[in-house]
This record gives structure tokens, C-alpha cells and sequence, in this order.
């Protein structure tokens, strides 16, 4: 019965660390959701507007930007930050 009750809680243990790691996992995609939909009125001139467009939305979108690098808990890795400009300027040329 002992070593039924140790497996019992090895499990338990185990199914915890899960539980924490899908939370936390949660936690990030919605703060990422949140903090990238705020550029999507931003991101809109990029594919619908002409060079002239493109230009005058730069400055918001690169304040969007910086304020996601700032306060993004998640998002404020080199890695995505860099994945972002990539995406900005792919989408531009």
C-alpha cells in the first residue's frame, strides 16, 4: 500500500507541474493576443495602402511597437521582437 500511495502522489506531483506549465502557457498566448491585436488597425495600411499610406502609419505603428517591447510580459524577447520587425518589413516591400 505504501508504494501505491507514493505512486499516487509521484502522479499527483506530476500532473501539478503540468497544470502549472499549461497555465503559464495559457497566460502567455492571451497576454501575446492582447498586446499584438493592438496593432492591427496599424498593420491595416501595410496591406491596403499605397507608399504614401505606408509612410504616415509608420510613426504609430513603431510607438505600438515600443510600448509592446516596454510592457509586453511575454513578447518583449529579442526573438519575437525580431520576428516582428521582420514581418513589419516583409510586409512593406
Amino acid at each position: 500500500q505504501y508504494a501505491s500511495r507514493q505512486s499516487v502522489f509521484a502522479a499527483l506531483r506530476r500532473w501539478k507541474q503540468v497544470d502549472i506549465a499549461i497555465t503559464e502557457s495559457f497566460n502567455e498566448a492571451k497576454d501575446n493576443v492582447k498586446y499584438l491585436t493592438t496593432l492591427d488597425k496599424f498593420i491595416e495600411p501595410l496591406y491596403t495602402g499605397g507608399p504614401t499610406t505606408i509612410i504616415d502609419a509608420l510613426p504609430a505603428l513603431m510607438s505600438s511597437v515600443k510600448m509592446i517591447h516596454t510592457i509586453a510580459r511575454y513578447y518583449n524577447t529579442t526573438e519575437r521582437m525580431t520576428g516582428l520587425f521582420a514581418k513589419i518589413t516583409n510586409q512593406m516591400i
